[in-house]
């Protein structure tokens, strides 16, 4: 139990850390200082400025999602319903009991 404090941990920090994506970041100039880091380029670079107009076109040219659309957009509730029976079989096939006993069956191995 006390590893996964520790993957805990890291991932505590790293999301301390770790700067908004862009799209949370549309304010000015934090949007093209999150984009500039990992393309390399400066604030004025032609690509930074093409991505955030695309950015903020898709942005207004959307309506704001509602909850309920995840059952009635075309497929989603196929998408919704496969993704929950999908981890309650998972579930069901009872991989945290052979994980709890594995120790278990490695030492009965080994005498």
């Amino acid at each position: 139990m006390g590893i996964s404090f520790l993957w805990a941990i890291i991932l505590g920090l790293g999301i301390l850390l770790f700067p908004e994506t862009p799209k949370y970041a549309f304010r000015g100039h934090e949007a093209k200082r999150t984009m500039v880091r990992p393309l390399g380029v400066s604030e004025h670079h032609y690509k930074v400025e093409k991505e955030l107009f695309e950015a903020l076109d898709a942005e207004h040219a959307g309506s704001k999602p509602r909850w309920y659309e995840m059952f009635t957009r075309p497929r989603m509730a196929y998408r919704t319903i496969l993704g929950v029976v999908l981890q309650a079989l998972q579930q069901l096939t009872g991989a945290n009991f052979f994980l709890l006993l594995r120790d278990d069956r490695v030492r009965s191995y080994r005498s």
